[in-house]
């Protein structure tokens, strides 16, 4: 069972049927406007989907309500005193507004011991058969006297006044009730107004049931308490938040895009969100990512405090090194002036003290998510209820996202040579670096292991392999397919979201056979045999001449020629895709609509939220054969005859397949027939 833990950030459900987003920080006191407020700690340890009733004055705090007594109030039948002036009318009516009709139900409520029939059984246990049938004709008769008397006398909302003069008691009264605290208060301001209305005889049990509902949302200071998942989460910010910042994407959509793009455990997987970071948040649920131990709960200190203590800890070493360096300058003065002239000659051969602190240089080699962005930090703040903030990483290196989420900008996978941050701090030799102060010496190492960082990061990226790539964005999606889909796998998938289905269409579209085809012709009459024989050649990455950041130090320079070249498509009219990398694309949708289910008055909420449907749309990435075709041949043996006799009186005979690629033969195996 999942307990509520310090920080943790915890959906509250009001009786007014909206949410607030609460974070449960110990020794702290929660306020929820009208409906009061409780001590934060009264919370921690619990579990959740709880109810709870706020308790003021002396009992201030909050008390869990009973499930039996939920049960009751929702299995309970809303009966309504009658003052009819035939006692006897009065009494039918009450027995016909038993426990047994279910609430909110306008029927007679007749039962069999409501009638004066019965079947008689004999002293011997068996019954009479002449008195069974004259029982079952009188008790038809009987049930149908009921119904007529039902529908002659069936209550309507005709006659009802709902104004102030429908109801006696004063607002004095009910605020008078409300300081005595308490949850017999709310109980008791209930009854009272059901008792002092002058129209409460006349409603339907229908209306009754409303009208006792909305008093006790009103009058009940309750609330439940629900985890901030990711499906609880993404139904907070759709109904109460601003859905276009996030696309309006719906918690059935996102529960498809999951489902289609195959993310699990162990997987690399590539994503462009423009939601804000719940994508991402979906993703990491599924790859175990989200939460853990150590993120639920993280340890008190400051980062002021994480940064003298480093800072201390580097001192010490450094004080320790640079006792023995003191004392050979006394003696060898000219020793040293001589290192450093030689340092400063060969300043990118010079080592580096190893690196320490809270950042890591290595990439994980599975169980990844790699963010592409446009701007120079991702939009990941939705991620903050899941006890990860972007903007705060030395409080968060605990959580498992601090080493598994990657980010990216299209600068720095597309042209790496154009970036700033890959450039490396200029080299300070140790003996330099020991004379530091511990900040600036700090400040060296950390940027040295972000550009060391940053560069293993592309490297990993543009190498590909990725499983599948999520893409939920409102940028032009030709661009982003061409850049997304050579980084992928044989099989993966490619998964798009979009609130409305016309952009969707479109890149189904982009696929079609007929496309396809054609494209297919074209790129063969174009290519030379020069070209296709290149083409089975690694290609590398071609540096920019005109973009390149002079201040980039040729080691990198060295690195980035190394990486591999991504495959360009040049976009035209007839084709702003690549149709043959991508195969059976399909469209698919989900809605769930909330429902009145209640006789003769089934239909969808008419409060329930419009706004777009969302689309997700899933393709598989494939690796097209432009040139020749593939054969497969078979030669098996012959097939049994009557006996069990085999054709040609071959006992078992080996059939042989082979393949053959752009008319060379590839493969040749041999398969055992078996029947």
């Amino acid at each position: 069972m999942e307990l509520i833990q310090p920080n943790d950030e915890v959906l509250i459900q009001l009786p007014s049927e909206t949410t607030k987003l609460v974070k449960i920080v110990p020794d702290s006191i929660i306020g929820l406007g009208k409906f009061g407020s409780f001590p934060a700690n009264s919370l921690l340890g619990r579990p959740y989907y709880l109810t709870w009733s706020i308790l003021d004055g002396e009992n201030f705090g909050l008390e869990p309500v009973p499930i039996s007594e939920l049960n009751s109030e929702k299995l309970a039948t809303h009966t309504v005193p009658t003052t009819s002036s035939d006692p006897a009318k009065a009494s039918k009516k009450s027995k016909n507004t038993d426990s047994s009709t279910p609430s909110g139900v306008d029927s007679p409520g007749l039962a069999l011991e409501d009638t004066a029939i019965g079947v008689q059984v004999g002293d011997d246990g068996e019954e009479d058969d002449e008195d069974v049938a004259l029982d079952a004709g009188m008790l038809e008769q009987e049930l149908e006297r009921e119904q007529k008397l039902w529908e002659a006398e069936m209550k309507n909302n005709r006659d009802i006044r709902d104004d102030q003069t429908a109801q006696s008691m004063t607002w004095q009264e009910i605020e008078k009730l409300k300081k005595s605290g308490g949850t017999g208060s709310g109980k008791e301001i209930i009854s009272r107004l059901l008792r002092s209305h002058a129209y409460i005889d006349k409603k339907t049990a229908f209306s009754l049931a409303k009208y006792t509902k909305r008093k006790t949302n009103k009058y009940l200071k309750r609330i439940r308490v629900i985890p901030a998942d990711v499906p609880n989460f993404t139904n907070y910010l759709i109904t109460q938040k601003e859905p276009l910042k996030m696309l309006e994407i719906r918690d059935e959509a996102m529960g498809l895009m999951m489902s289609w793009a195959d993310v699990k455990w162990g997987g690399r997987y590539l994503v462009i969100d423009d939601t804000g970071g719940l994508v991402v948040a979906a993703m990491a649920e599924r790859m175990g990512l989200l939460a853990g131990e150590d993120a639920r709960a993280p340890k008190k200190v400051s980062s002021a405090r994480k940064r003298k203590r480093e800072e201390t800890d580097d001192g010490k070493d450094a004080k320790e090194e640079e006792e023995a360096p003191q004392a050979e300058a006394t003696e060898a003065p000219e020793t040293i002036e001589a290192a450093q002239k030689e340092a400063s000659d060969n300043p990118y051969n010079t080592p580096i003290k190893p690196k320490t602190g809270y950042e890591q240089t290595t990439i994980p080699n599975s169980n990844t998510i790699t963010v592409l962005h446009t701007q120079d930090q991702p939009n990941l703040s939705l991620l903050r209820p899941f006890n990860f903030d972007t903007a705060n990483l030395i409080n968060t290196t605990t959580h498992p996202l601090s080493t598994h989420l990657l980010s990216l900008s299209y600068l720095q996978l597309l042209s790496p040579e154009s970036d700033v941050t890959l450039e490396r701090p200029q080299v300070i030799p140790d003996h330099v670096l020991r004379t530091l102060k511990s900040v600036k010496r700090s400040n060296y190492h950390r940027k040295c292991r972000r550009q060391e960082r940053l560069l293993n990061m592309v490297s990993s990226t543009r190498r590909g392999g990725f499983d599948g790539a999520i893409i939920a964005t409102g940028m032009e999606l030709s661009g982003v397919i061409n850049t997304v889909t050579p980084l992928l796998k044989g099989s993966g998938q490619l998964v798009i979201y979009s609130p409305s289905v016309e952009p969707l269409s479109e890149v189904v579209d982009w696929c079609s056979t007929l496309r396809r085809t054609e494209f297919m012709r074209i790129k063969k009459e174009s290519e030379t045999s020069s070209s296709s024989s290149s083409l089975t050649q690694p290609q590398l990455h071609v540096l920019d001449p005109d973009n390149t950041n002079p201040d980039i130090d040729p080691a990198t320079l060295e690195t980035l020629k190394s990486l591999p070249k991504l495959p360009a498509h040049t976009s035209d009219e007839y084709f702003p895709i690549d149709p043959t990398n991508l195969l059976a694309p399909t469209i698919h949708t989900s809605r769930v609509r909330t429902f009145q289910a209640l006789p003769g008055r089934t239909h969808p909420l008419m409060t329930s939220r419009g706004g777009s449907e969302g689309y997700v749309m899933h393709a598989t990435k494939v690796f097209p054969i432009l040139e020749g075709k593939v054969e497969a041949r078979g030669k098996f043996g012959g097939r049994k005859k009557g006996g069990g006799e085999r054709s040609g009186g071959r006992d078992k005979e080996k059939g042989k397949t082979s393949a053959k690629l752009n008319g060379k033969k590839e493969d040749v195996m041999e398969v055992d027939n078996f029947d």
